[in-house]
């Protein structure tokens, strides 16, 4: 494939055919009663409303939450602004707070205790990622403030030590890293670039996605992988970049926009938003569709066994091998984030920030 952006173009947006080999959609309905507070009341087995179904081949199960009966959320901390990313370590949880106002990073120990602002500047900051005792972010560039470039920044947790890698950016989205690096998306110059996690060079990997969008951005020891759309059309896609160099390969073609992404040892996910969650796997092979559900919104998770996603009825879970249907963790829940680990599902409601234990 070429590294032309004309045919990056073409690619994404071929038709989503190799779906029709994954067999029929189930046509079960989420179920489960969904966290106190959120309107549930039942306990797992009752049915929910939202229609969303799988495609999955049952292969196996996964443990259920909550013991078996209805989840509880924990309030974390109210929210000022729409949540732009979400992190979560050992001991805290973190988030961008704001639309541009300017945008704030946050933490909050995850299991409850005060809130405390780490950057109450922080530009129009898009993204960030956590590695070690440091958290990176990206600074994009504000309409209002032409002549502040953007920025990747690095700060350690305790917001003692704050420097600048990259300075003179235009407008870089999404950020991940792989322990030695910390990679970029460049809107304005349309590049994939990286710079070492204690500073150094940067160094452009990919320059031809000029007019294109990256939503997400996630990395494995191998591969650099990405949504991306162009600025005007209705195809997205998610693509995939060698590390050590190489052209950029299509994986999961025909989404309706640049959204979420996320990983495990074995497939690539992505959520078409408003449509499906589908995955392929990292070696190459068909696109299958998870599941399918109208109110697929743009916030993914996944964890060693299940997704994690906004859908018609809230917040559900599903496991990534099997044959039950969906779980509705907190009935009626929207935001934008979701995040994982193995003690508990972290997410936002629009208006506070909620913890469900496993």
């Amino acid at each position: 494939m070429s590294h032309s952006s004309a045919s990056f173009a073409v690619t994404l947006t071929l038709s989503a055919a190799s779906l029709a080999g994954c067999g029929g959609l189930g046509g079960e309905a989420p179920t489960g009663g969904g966290a106190a507070g959120f309107g549930g009341s039942g306990g797992a087995g009752e049915s929910s409303s939202g229609g969303a179904t799988t495609a999955m081949t049952p292969a196996g199960s996964c443990e259920p939450l909550c013991q078996g009966g209805p989840c509880s959320a924990h309030l974390l901390a109210p929210l000022d602004g729409e949540v732009q990313a979400l992190r979560v370590d050992a001991t805290h949880v973190y988030w961008i707070e704001g639309q541009g106002k300017p945008n704030r990073i946050r933490r909050v120990p995850r299991d409850g205790g005060s809130a405390e602002t780490l950057v109450a500047d922080a530009k129009l900051a898009i993204d960030l990622v956590l590695v070690g005792d440091f958290v990176f972010w990206s600074e994009y560039v504000a309409l209002s403030s032409p002549n502040t470039p953007g920025r990747i920044v690095r700060m350690s947790l305790d917001a003692t030590d704050m420097q600048t890698l990259v300075d003179g950016l235009g407008s870089p989205t999404a950020i991940t890293s792989d322990g030695s690096h910390v990679y970029w998306f460049e809107v304005s110059d349309g590049e994939l670039a990286r710079v070492p996690i204690n500073g150094g060079p940067p160094e452009v990997l990919d320059g031809t996605l000029y007019k294109f969008s990256v939503g997400d951005m996630k990395v494995d020891d191998s591969f650099l992988y990405f949504s991306a759309g162009p600025w005007a059309g209705p195809s997205a896609g998610v693509a995939q970049y060698a590390k050590a160099g190489g052209e950029i390969g299509m994986f999961l073609d025909s989404l309706s926009e640049a959204g979420p992404i996320a990983l495990d040892d074995t497939f690539v996910y992505a959520a078409s938003v408003g449509d499906s969650i589908r995955r392929a796997p990292k070696l190459g092979g068909e696109q299958q569709a998870v599941v399918q559900d109208a109110g697929i919104g743009r916030a993914l998770a996944v964890d060693a066994n299940a997704l994690y996603y906004f859908g018609s009825s809230g917040l559900h879970r599903l496991c990534k091998e099997g044959s039950s249907a969906p779980l509705v963790l907190a009935a009626g829940a929207s935001g934008s984030r979701i995040a994982v680990d193995d003690a508990a599902v972290y997410f936002d409601d629009g208006g506070n920030l909620w913890r469900i234990d496993k």
